[in-house]
């Protein structure tokens, strides 16, 4: 389903353009970051005004990774449950409160604030690659590779608009942690033309066949019904139901025969959805897409199979040297003897050059059959970043735009592969809580560990080799993930 007629309640709403729906998606990925890269800068501001201690203003700073771990696997229920677009809705109706709750008075909002914050945006982390599968199913890479590029922009935005807009009021740090609610009330409202007409997954799986990935009979490979073996059964071999695997219709999703159209001999658009869920087999990795819309959703797990886990990994493993660099590399070059002045133009280069990574991955995804040869360079880059700092922290500027280079086309790889080895969007999102659960938990625990290997050694270089090591076991991560396979 594409988004030409990826709505099923109405001509009104399969007239929404594709300009329409990617400028929601890229609004809503502009909301991803910019509530939590905003804290930082004025972290300290916060704890004195709270009188939080450091350990304290840490934990603040990690709970929306705790939130992501915790809900994102619940996030695909939920998409199929209200739809990807009412599931999107509610995260930002959720993020905006968050947003405004946090900066109001009382330490307890501000907890309270940040957690809801960190729920919503593991919802709309999770949903927005499914929203890609589905709506744009042969511009993935692109599509994702723009999004992680909008997405790092307001990041950037936001942390560097904290101080100043911070010193314009008498509000001080609350004005800045607040304002990004805005962001989320546009996003919201670029969304509402998409809510009309949208079902959930399941029974949208059953109203209209094209949910299921049957816009023509061609596309299931029924060219035409006696290809199917419709008119003759026995012509494709279907001697009786029980040979067809149809001895029960609730095996393919169809709570009775009429649902499917079944009631008698006649040949339409029904029957034809049920001539693909019998034709799996020839129908190949389609096929199985279909009786998985057709029956909820409910395929293959992600978590019971080796390729799922191949690119849960490669979320966590890449995801943790991002949030590492993010974290201490500031501390990593002052400690080096670079001032603190300069390690901040560096962090900028971090970012900076992570836009960049994102775009050139964006672009390089689709231009060869598989994303094997991508999953090794980006982790390479990585390595030869963290081995630059190790060994020649002077040339800080290479090795900290060499890093953003890897770390923003590494998400963006990352982010692919939920749409690129899945069969559709409700399997996407399934791929996607689970790499963003474990990822987030393994991500969160990175900086922490990191930070400990330090106090305990008192040098970067112990925590810098555990980096470089973890970028190469990546490699073999990277390698299995990119390889042309689907769950299935």
């Amino acid at each position: 389903m594409t988004v030409t007629d990826r709505a099923v309640g109405g001509s009104a709403a399969r007239t929404l353009s594709p300009a329409l729906i990617l400028t929601g998606l890229l609004l809503v990925a502009g909301n991803l970051r910019a509530g939590i890269t905003t804290v930082g800068p004025v972290i300290e501001e916060l704890q004195r005004e709270l009188g939080l201690s450091s350990l304290t203003a840490s934990a603040l700073i990690s709970l929306p990774l705790v939130a992501f771990a915790v809900v994102s696997p619940f996030a695909p229920a939920l998409a199929r449950s209200l739809g990807l677009e009412r599931a999107l809705a509610g995260g930002l109706v959720v993020l905006a409160v968050g947003l405004v709750v946090r900066s109001l008075p009382g330490q307890p909002l501000l907890w309270l604030g940040t957690g809801l914050l960190g729920m919503a945006i593991a919802v709309l982390n999770v949903m927005l690659p499914a929203l890609v599968k589905r709506d744009f199913p042969h511009r993935i890479g692109q599509i994702t590779g723009t999004y992680s590029a909008v997405q790092s922009s307001f990041a950037a935005i936001a942390a560097g608009a904290a101080v100043p807009v911070a010193g314009l009021t008498a509000l001080g740090w609350r004005l800045p942690l607040a304002m990004w609610s805005g962001l989320a009330l546009i996003a919201l409202g670029a969304m509402l033309p998409q809510l009309r007409g949208a079902l959930p997954d399941a029974a949208a799986g059953l109203r209209n066949v094209d949910t299921a990935g049957l816009r023509n009979v061609d596309t299931a490979g029924l060219r035409n019904v006696d290809t199917a073996g419709l008119r003759n059964a026995d012509a494709a071999g279907l001697r009786n139901a029980d040979t067809a695997g149809l001895r029960n219709v609730d095996a393919a999703g169809l709570p009775n025969a009429g649902t499917a159209g079944l009631q008698n001999g006649g040949v339409g658009d029904s029957e034809r959805a049920s001539a693909a869920a019998s034709g799996v087999d020839r129908a190949g990795a389609v096929g199985r897409a279909v009786v998985g819309g057709l029956a909820g959703g409910r395929g293959r797990s992600p978590w019971r199979t080796a390729l799922g886990w191949q690119v849960t990994a490669f979320m966590a493993l890449q995801s943790t040297g991002y949030y590492v660099l993010i974290t201490w590399l500031p501390s990593m070059e002052t400690a080096a003897g670079v001032s603190a002045a300069t390690a901040g133009v560096h962090q900028l280069l971090l970012n900076g050059f992570g836009i960049a990574g994102s775009i050139a991955c964006s672009t390089l995804i689709h231009r060869s059959r598989d994303q094997r040869l991508l999953g090794v360079i980006v982790p390479v880059l990585l390595a030869g970043a963290a081995g630059g700092i190790l060994a020649f922290p002077a040339y800080g500027a290479i090795w900290a735009s060499l890093a953003g280079v890897g770390g923003g086309a590494s998400i963006v790889l990352a982010l692919s592969f939920f749409g690129l080895r899945t069969v559709d969007h409700t399997q996407a999102a399934q791929l996607s809580g689970m790499a963003q659960s474990v990822g987030y938990i393994v991500a969160a625990a990175g900086p922490i560990v990191v930070g400990a290997l330090h106090d305990a050694t008192g040098s970067w270089s112990l925590p810098l080799t555990v980096i470089i090591v973890l970028d190469l076991i990546l490699i073999t991560f990277g390698w299995l993930s990119g390889r042309p396979r689907l769950i299935g």
